[in-house]
């Protein structure tokens, strides 16, 4: 009896992960919470399917910083679309947040997949009501969806939030605001330099951003006079936490310079992901 009861458990357990794998990649809409729906596209290609999932994310930033920033992505380039993993929620069929991660050209002779977490939008309405936590969701199927079990996480901007679950979710983040003295190690500054110097237009930043490979600021990847995207001035304000210690660092980093972003990279790893997602559940932490 057992035998079968554990059976049964396995293939109910297998034609749930092919489910998500499926529906994770193509665009089905999922139920979330609070009247909330998720589609999700994993390297999209199909024309008609490209043009529709770009209309929905140029809603929300026109919506959000009242225009359209400059990513190749959110102007036709459907080559640039097919490199991001695009998860979108929709509330009462209505979009209101996206979150665009992009799969990042891989280093010859470095075996570990590299994404960085893109651009996240929200509309105004609403907005402070916790919808960029569901961010880590969009991260956490990657595992799923590229049947890995590590990969390197990067990303850039100047908020706490960002800068904490950086902290919070990776394995050897850098910067890393509890410990202010480490200093990023040479596979962290491969990556980083790697990431900006091949995709600096998927990033939205200046063709003049230049990355400080101790502090790891990115200088002048705003600058508007010099080809950053002005509108993310706007969408990447300095965000303030509750923790002093994280807006202390984040000052001490990027502070007093507007056109500066601060790059954070650190290692995903799904065991160690899961386990920590679980801890903050139960002990209902912010994320």
């Amino acid at each position: 009896m057992w035998i079968a009861v554990i059976a049964g458990a396995c293939i109910i357990l297998i034609i749930t992960i092919l489910f998500l794998l499926r529906a994770t990649t193509n665009g089905t809409s999922l139920p979330l919470f609070r009247g909330l729906r998720m589609r999700r596209w994993v390297e999209p290609r199909d024309t008609v399917t490209c043009q529709r999932i770009v209309d929905d994310m140029r809603r929300v930033c026109v919506e959000s910083v009242g225009s359209v920033p400059t990513h190749p992505m959110l102007h036709g380039d459907m080559e640039a679309l097919g490199k991001r993993i695009v998860m979108i929620i929709y509330h009462q069929e209505k979009p209101v947040m996206f979150n665009a991660i992009l799969k990042v050209d891989g280093i010859v002779g470095y075996d570990v997949p590299i994404f960085y977490v893109g651009l996240v939008m929200v509309v105004n309405q609403m907005k402070r009501k916790g919808l960029q936590k569901i961010t880590i969701l969009n991260v956490l199927l990657l595992f799923l969806n590229y049947r890995i079990t590590t990969f390197d996480l990067t990303d850039a901007g100047r908020s706490a939030s960002g800068l904490r679950l950086a902290n919070d979710y990776l394995d050897n983040p850098y910067p890393n605001y509890r410990k202010p003295d480490l200093t990023p190690s040479s596979e962290q500054v491969l990556v980083a330099k790697h990431v900006i110097l091949k995709h600096k237009p998927d990033l939205g930043s200046s063709p003049a951003a230049t990355l400080n490979v101790q502090s790891f600021v990115l200088e002048n990847t705003l600058a508007e006079e010099k080809g950053g995207s002005a509108q993310l001035v706007n969408a990447i304000q300095d965000g303030r936490s509750k923790n002093d210690e994280i807006n202390s660092f984040l000052k001490s980093r990027v502070g007093g310079m507007q056109n500066d972003a601060l790059f954070c990279i650190g290692k995903a790893r799904l065991i160690s992901g899961i386990l920590t997602l679980g801890k903050r559940f139960f002990e209902r932490k912010r994320v």
